[in-house]
């Protein structure tokens, strides 16, 4: 067994870096690595103190805790004014000096483990290696330049890669107060805190660090492997037996659903070439055929979504600690769950509000079923309720999720009601099959499972019950992610009761069965993921994206020639989904008003896009000069876009220079800096 641990690890450490290399074009990559490395040490202590540092737990929580922490420092350096070299490091350094002397007043209540063996440490490096395997072939071709220079963006990295490029660029002009890059005048409501180091790694250390992309490329890559650890442990504290949480584990990151396969049988039937499932949303199949409810796979959350990934990890640490003492934790353990879940909420509020919740219904299960002390337990678990307490007034203060309470809808929601069982069945069906037998294993309902069995009754009744008005597909994706990271604890029971059986070998052929289902809808949307080479139409949108070479020269142009803080226009309403972003994600300015998906929906978007409209649809060069003067708008932009829908904007701008100077040009795209005086 060590000869195998010696060999995973040694894949491990070959292929993460190498990674890192691929993604940050050569040793920039690298060296950004040991920085996010870095960023993990003020957690160390803390996972220390809590599992011991021999134990794979201590290393695993501490490492989840450490990246939140470090953001909270270095937000607290640029709130104080001082996003430098110097105050970044004088954070990040008293951090972890907090940490330490944290760390040695826990370790007089730490959480006593089964311990670790070598045979633990092979199922923890075989669930790391999934994450590799997953995303370096999609990460590699983001951005991937063809014969004729485009770069080519497969349409999910347009939802969210891109939109996390522009609000990295948004965070790195370290105004008192992040901007909308949508909507300048407006403050983003929006959990930014987990693109903090990213941010900050530009400012500090300009000369070694690749760029934004690769940056934020490398970042999930390396939260991805944090995310499978935290899963893991939670699974492994739950169910201490390594093959069972392996196997629990890899069915949630990479076959809990049976959409793939629904989605070949039914285009086999329909007599369909497969390769039309390259332009299927193969993970939204319920959603497609069904109108119902989807739930995006893990595969998702390490690819586009690693702030909620991040704030899962967090979220876990506490879970992780509850299967283990449940009420009987001493108050320093309470607190390292407390601050736990206070991190999860500040980095994805969401996931971060649910954990908390599964967190305290699980306290409250196992006080109910305890002897003595009710009192005196709870109040020793109250205790976690004051870093979820400074989270959350954290987050009002910097209202990184102003507006969602009044998006929130309650009562069942009309996808749930579309296909209640044949969408739960499709898109999580695999997985709830031993999550099935591990609700069954004896004896019932211990203190490990309680977390969460905790988490998925809140996991199914945000599934079922919660709707977000203006995007009736979120809380689906979000809900479902909650389900995914906690249900590999039960499914690490089912196998096990499973392992344990009489018929040992008709229980393999039943696991083999369940990853045999799921794993085609992991298999096609990676495949999709990384295909580049689809340029046809999807529903409303391109499956791939190419800005052209001379884009990408406007957009350098903007980005060398112009004001950090300038207001650069597109028109917004003809781009859709495919170029909502292009200002400030390539140019890495903010817009007057734009129509972003990635964004809760607001009145305010659609009113000042309409305006933009009307910038470049009416014949008075005067008036268009009016309202970009009333907008604040610096500079406006036209490519094809712009004059396939208004042929007469240019123009309409070259015939009054003296309103609208033309200041960069070239085959495709004109730049017009709007004059700050009417002459």
């Amino acid at each position: 067994m060590r000869r195998l641990n010696v060999v995973l690890g040694a894949v491990l450490l070959v292929a993460v870096p190498l990674l890192a290399v691929i993604l940050g074009d050569g040793l920039r990559g690298l060296a950004y690595l040991g920085l996010y490395l870095a960023w993990l040490l003020p957690g160390l202590p803390v996972g220390f103190a809590t599992f011991g540092r021999r134990h794979a737990a201590g290393w695993i929580a501490g490492a989840a805790l450490g990246y939140p922490i470090t953001a909270v420092a270095l937000w607290s350096a640029k709130a104080l004014g001082a996003p430098t070299l110097a105050g970044f490091l004088t954070a990040w350094a008293g951090a972890v000096v907090l940490a330490v002397v944290a760390g040695r007043w826990l370790r007089r209540s730490p959480v006593a483990l089964p311990p670790w063996s070598s045979r633990d440490t092979a199922a923890l490096l075989i669930v790391l290696l999934i994450v590799p395997l997953l995303v370096g072939r999609p990460f590699s071709r983001v951005g991937e330049r063809d014969a004729e220079g485009n770069r080519l963006y497969r349409a999910y990295f347009t939802a969210d890669f891109l939109w996390h490029m522009g609000l990295t660029a948004e965070l790195e002009k370290y105004a008192p107060e992040p901007r909308n890059p949508y909507l300048e005048r407006e403050p983003l409501h929006y959990y930014w805190l987990y693109f903090m180091p990213p941010s900050a790694a530009a400012t500090a250390l300009p000369a070694i660090v690749p760029s934004r992309e690769a940056r934020l490329a490398i970042n999930a890559v390396a939260t991805g492997l944090l995310f499978a650890g935290a899963i893991f442990l939670a699974a492994w504290c739950a169910v201490p037996r390594a093959g069972a949480a392996a196997i629990g584990v890899a069915l949630a990151l990479v076959a809990p659903s049976a959409e793939g396969l629904y989605a070949i049988a039914d285009q086999w039937r329909r007599g369909h070439a497969l390769s039309v499932l390259r332009e299927i949303n193969i993970d939204a199949v319920t959603s497609w055929f069904f109108n119902a409810f989807t739930v995006d796979g893990l595969q998702r959350s390490i690819l586009y979504n690693p702030q909620h990934s991040m704030g899962c990890a967090a979220g876990l640490v506490a879970l992780a600690v509850a299967a283990v003492g449940g009420s009987t934790l001493g108050v320093g353990t309470v607190l390292v769950a407390g601050l736990g879940l206070g991190l999860a909420l500040m980095t994805s509020p969401f996931p971060g509000g649910a954990l908390t919740l599964a967190f305290g219904l699980a306290m409250l299960w196992d006080l109910a079923s305890g002897d003595a002390s009710r009192i005196r337990r709870l109040l020793r678990l109250s205790v976690a309720g004051l870093p979820v307490a400074a989270a959350l007034l954290w987050s009002v203060g910097n209202r990184t999720f102003e507006g969602a309470g009044r998006d929130i809808q309650f009562g069942l929601s009309a996808r749930a009601a579309s296909a209640p069982f044949t969408a739960l069945a499709l898109a999580l069906g695999p997985l709830l099959v031993l999550v099935g037998v591990g609700l069954l294993r004896r004896p019932w309902f211990d203190r490990g499972r309680r977390p969460a069995i905790c988490a998925l009754a809140v996991a199914l009744g945000l599934l079922y019950f919660v709707t977000l008005e203006s995007a009736d597909v979120w809380i689906g994706w979000r809900a479902g992610q909650v389900l995914l990271v906690t249900a590999p604890a039960l499914a690490a029971a089912g196998a096990a009761t499973l392992l344990e059986s009489r018929r040992r070998r008709l229980a393999v052929a039943g696991l083999v069965v369940l990853f045999a289902i799921g794993l085609p809808t992991t298999v096609i949307d990676v495949f999709n993921a990384q295909d580049v080479e689809t340029r046809s139409m999807g529903p409303g949108f391109r499956w791939t994206v190419a800005v052209s070479p001379e884009e990408q020269a406007a957009l350098a142009w903007i980005r060398d020639h112009t004001r950090r803080d300038a207001v650069v226009q597109m028109e917004p309403t003809v781009r859709g989904r495919e170029t909502w972003t292009l200002i400030p994600s390539f140019a890495e300015r903010r817009m007057a008003a734009g129509l972003p998906i990635s964004l809760l929906n607001s009145p305010g978007y659609d009113a000042a896009s309409a305006r933009v409209q009307e910038i470049y649809a009416t014949p008075d060069p005067e008036l268009a000069w009016s309202i970009a003067r009333e907008l604040g708008i610096d500079y406006l932009y036209v490519d094809r876009v712009e004059r396939e829908h208004y042929p007469e904007a240019d123009a309409k701008f070259e015939r009054r220079m003296d309103l609208f100077a033309p200041v960069f040009g070239n085959a495709e795209v004109r730049l017009y800096w709007v004059q700050p005086r009417r002459p």
